[in-house]
């Protein structure tokens, strides 16, 4: 039997639940960060012990953002009731979507902490990554008094971010990706082993563009003959940020490969190693997939 089990068995015969009203065991495990070590649905296998261990009601939560698994463990009788944390920052109308069987709508929590736990444990306002809109709730995007026609010049999160929001304000929106794919530098952020759940939050954008009816132009380098040519009333420049390069002598190496380029396997230079940078890329986003499948 694990500690876990024992406390909570301690808890449950040591206290004296008649004072009461609703009395219920929470169980929560402090880790954050969704890793290859802490994956989502953390404290699954230690509630399902619990829950046969005592005999009171037992919630549940940790990275439980997929509501059809939060939805089977009270199915199954592993928990009584699945808490959500950051998911409902993330998408406070995450439930009614989950009702209404529209999880392609729903914003997910990609555990990134950037602005939730660190901003709630220090006093200030809790922000979400994923959902600019939280805190800004009774704040609701009005339309545009005249519609426009939008130039949304770069694909990664912050473009899609800036074409859905301009969308559905009411303007005539196109965006250009010069690349042949959408999320930016938030695509090669997700992956390193244990970052996968980041391409969900370049999903759930992409996926709110084709929605609202945003035009989306792939392979295309926006030039100022083309804006000329479209003659857009408004352009919106998201082209994302570079590599910060610090100023160290032997930087400029051409054996050097800086982290983007390693990932996007660009630099004919990794060749050099023994294992090419389209080896080891490969190598790793097989072992971040098989991490993956089996959370």
């Amino acid at each position: 039997m694990s500690t876990t089990v024992q406390r909570s068995q301690h808890i449950w015969k040591a206290v004296d639940w008649t004072d009461f009203m609703y009395p219920v065991l929470f169980i929560s495990r402090m880790s954050y960060v969704g890793t290859d070590r802490y994956p989502r649905w953390i404290s699954a296998a230690e509630v399902e012990e619990i829950k046969r261990a005592v005999n009171i009601p037992v919630i549940t939560v940790g990275r439980y953002t997929e509501p059809q698994f939060a939805e089977l463990m009270v199915k199954e009788g592993r928990a009584d009731l699945v808490a959500f944390g950051r998911q409902s920052l993330a998408d406070p109308a995450m439930p009614k979507k989950a009702q209404e069987e529209r999880l392609e709508d729903m914003t997910p929590c990609i555990a990134c902490l950037q602005g939730c736990v660190a901003n709630m444990y220090a006093g200030n306002p809790v922000c979400c990554l994923t959902n600019p809109f939280l805190g800004h709730e009774a704040e609701p995007l009005e339309k545009a008094e005249e519609p426009k026609k939008v130039m949304v010049i770069g694909g990664g999160v912050a473009g899609l971010s800036a074409a859905f929001i301009a969308k559905e304000r009411g303007h005539e929106v196109t965006l250009y990706e010069a690349g042949d794919v959408l999320g930016g530098n938030m695509r090669l952020a997700a992956y390193p082993p244990g970052k996968g759940d980041i391409t969900n939050m370049i999903r759930s954008y992409i996926h709110r563009c084709q929605k609202d009816g945003v035009k989306i132009v792939m392979n295309c380098e926006v030039t100022p003959e083309l804006i000329k040519e479209e003659k857009p009333d408004s352009v919106i420049i998201a082209t994302g940020s570079k590599t910060l390069i610090l100023p160290i002598e032997g930087i400029d190496n051409p054996a050097i490969i800086h982290g983007s380029d390693l990932w996007m396997a660009r630099e004919q230079q990794a060749k050099k190693f023994s294992l090419s940078a389209v080896e080891w890329l490969d190598a790793r986003q097989l072992h971040s997939l098989a991490s993956r499948s089996m959370m």
